[in-house]
């Protein structure tokens, strides 16, 4: 049918006798084709009260009528109506004597009823059909498009349960059926190389993803048009595996697409629509972005929530991403609930082996380092570790995020040996799968610096620091700004070894390209800002050191609560310039406030508190010992 539909696009709806069943179908076939779904809808219902009054109707034409209803329902994410109408035609073939023996259209009913269990996330009941499917085709005497449904459909429910292997094997039994049947660009293959691109990127196998993606775009430009809602779905999933493979700026530009699209041709509510604000958000927040991504991720919830409501696991997505960012912004108190209700909601689903699940265990790993306690952070991580070693075994990509969270928890309690571990597991997993120049393993380079240099082994991680630097270099250009981050570093290592003028070269080179791409309030150029001016202080130029931790003070206190830890760190340094210059008035008001501030967002017991304490305690006593008249005499 579609091949007819294809001659139909251009008509103008006036060349229809739209009270002419036969036009009408047509009519509502055309508009199908160009992604009016409404339009569709409204003439496919229309023709369907038509041909059930008319006696003579084929009972198979009513069935496969509302068939194509219950697609667009489903479509238009309208999942009750979509069902109601599914289980009428079921029942119509059924009850149907001419229809009774029509294996064919059994398994294609079923097979839009099995999509809709696997949308609502009734696993079990879609299970019970398959394998019912799986048996009618098993005695079937030759394959058919319908067959090839039950496979795209067995891959998808693979799909859920973290099974990428075995739906890889279906979705290609899949494919191998409709090139039996259907030329290379035909439509209906769009949503095949969608599953099976998705499947790819679950496996880390990146370049097979890109290419099934690229392939189902193309597809349906080809046959519908660029703008065609159809677009939308290989749009958000290009914006993934371009965040995969950080490229942030391609990422947006394809979310930015796909949202586009989708809100031209859906409304407000519909799942391309939160899928893309999703993508939005995370590449917001990666850009310390804050307040955008929050509303992208709250839009991207409500729609979810309009969608499903908030019993189904598929809430669990934009619960996770509000979680993760108010965790980073150190709003702990409104991250945890958010985070612990989806884990519950996810392990009712799914029990406890599961992606998602090690995937939400690592998001409440860092929120419990973000709040400083790392061995609870650690025993969440350890359990994401095993989840996803019993799923993939030792070199699935999946594991190197895992790696590396457990190293800089580990550094971060001085277990360097084991750091160090973890962080050469996940740069021997990269390395193996993507080569030594990829960039994602500038991470690793960063992350083996980091520990060599807590352990006081500067020469060392100035090497890590410098392979990191000549990776990105070779991948992006001059003022990208993860070639900021690479300078940053090298800056820190250099004035640890007494390089200072090296060390501002790099700081410097550093926050020009921040202050180019993320303006100066931004928490990457106020930690630039931070870095020059303990640099200047070591150098006792204290009203450039002044200038540049006020300077980092209103960048963070413009992104962050003002209780967040790395106020009270702004507010420490600050007072230890004024203390420095002998303002001891100044110095105990800017530590108070940092200790204020501490004991708020990191608890009594914390030792930042003890040491802002003992601050405080030390102005008090020169304060005591000195008169106003004495100052000049008073040595730090």
């Amino acid at each position: 049918m579609e091949q007819e539909i294809t001659d139909l696009t251009n008509l103008p709806s006036d060349e229809f006798n739209l009270e002419n069943p036969q036009d009408l179908l047509q009519y509502a076939q055309q508009q199908l084709w160009q992604g009016n779904y409404p339009q569709a809808l409204s003439s496919f219902k229309t023709l369907l009260d038509l041909i059930k009054d008319d006696k003579n109707t084929d009972p198979k034409d009513i069935v496969e009528l509302m068939q194509q209803i219950g697609q667009i329902y489903r479509t238009e994410c309208r999942f009750k109506e979509a069902t109601g109408i599914l289980e009428e035609a079921y029942n119509i073939k059924k009850s149907s004597g001419s229809l009774k023996n029509n294996e064919d259209l059994e398994i294609s009913l079923l097979n839009e009823i099995i999509h809709l269990h696997i949308d609502l996330a009734q696993y079990q009941q879609a299970e019970q059909k398959l394998e019912y499917l799986q048996c009618l085709q098993a005695n079937s005497r030759e394959r058919t498009l319908t067959h090839a449904k039950t496979y795209k459909n067995l891959a998808i429910l693979y799909d859920k349960f973290a099974k990428e292997a075995e739906g890889l094997t279906m979705i290609n039994k899949c494919l191998e059926i409709q090139l039996e049947f259907l030329e290379e660009n035909h439509i209906d293959l769009s949503e095949t190389y969608n599953v099976r691109g998705e499947l790819h990127l679950g496996l880390s196998k990146l370049k097979e993803g890109l290419e099934d993606l690229q392939t189902s775009l193309e597809i349906v430009r080809t046959n519908k048009g660029e703008g065609h809602p159809d677009c939308a779905r290989p749009y958000n999933l290009l914006s993934y595996y371009y965040r995969i493979e950080n490229k942030f700026t391609e990422a947006k530009e394809a979310n930015e697409r796909a949202l586009e699209i989708a809100e031209k041709y859906h409304g407000k509510n519909h799942i391309e629509i939160s899928i893309a604000c999703t993508g939005l958000g995370s590449i917001c927040q990666k850009n310390g972005d804050f307040d955008k991504a929050e509303e992208a991720y709250l839009h991207g919830y409500e729609i979810i929530k309009e969608i499903y409501g908030t019993e189904l696991h598929f809430i669990c997505g934009p619960m996770t991403n509000l979680g993760t960012l108010y965790s980073k912004m150190g709003k702990f108190k409104k991250a945890l609930p958010l985070l612990e209700e989806a884990l519950e909601l996810k392990l009712r689903t799914f029990g406890g082996s599961h992606p998602d699940i090690a995937h939400l265990y690592r998001k409440l790993a860092e929120l419990k380092k973000n709040d400083e306690k790392y061995k609870e952070a650690i025993d969440y991580c350890e359990k994401a570790l095993d989840i996803y070693l019993n799923l993939y075994g030792e070199d699935h990509f999946g594991l190197t995020a895992i790696y590396c969270d457990l190293g800089r928890y580990h550094c971060r309690l001085d277990n360097y040996k084991k750091a160090l571990e973890y962080h050469q597991k996940s740069l021997s997993i990269k390395v193996k799968l993507f080569g030594k120049d990829h960039p994602g393993i500038v991470i690793d380079y960063n992350n083996i610096g980091v520990v060599y240099g807590r352990m006081g082994e500067l020469e060392a991680q100035l090497v890590y620091y410098k392979n990191s630097l000549k990776v990105r270099k070779k991948n992006f250009e001059k003022d990208h700004v993860d070639l900021a981050g690479a300078y940053h570093n090298l800056g820190i290592t250099y004035e640890r070894l007494g390089f200072y003028e090296k060390a501002m070269n790099k700081f410097l080179k550093g926050l020009k390209i921040r202050e180019t791409v993320y303006g100066e309030q931004h928490p990457l150029t106020a930690n630039s800002y931070g870095a020059i001016g303990s640099l200047y202080e070591k150098n006792s130029d204290y009203f450039e050191a002044m200038r540049m931790y006020k300077k980092s003070l209103k960048a963070r206190t413009a992104v962050y609560e003002r209780k967040h830890s790395k106020i009270s760190d702004n507010f420490g340094m600050l007072g230890k310039i004024f203390y420095e210059q002998k303002d001891l008035k100044q110095a105990k008001l800017m530590w108070t406030k940092s200790l204020q501030i501490r004991k708020l967002s990191l608890g009594m017991t914390h030792p930042g508190v003890f040491y802002s304490n003992s601050n405080i305690e030390l102005v008090e006593r020169w304060s005591a010992l000195c008169a106003d008249d004495q100052l000049q005499n008073f040595k730090v």
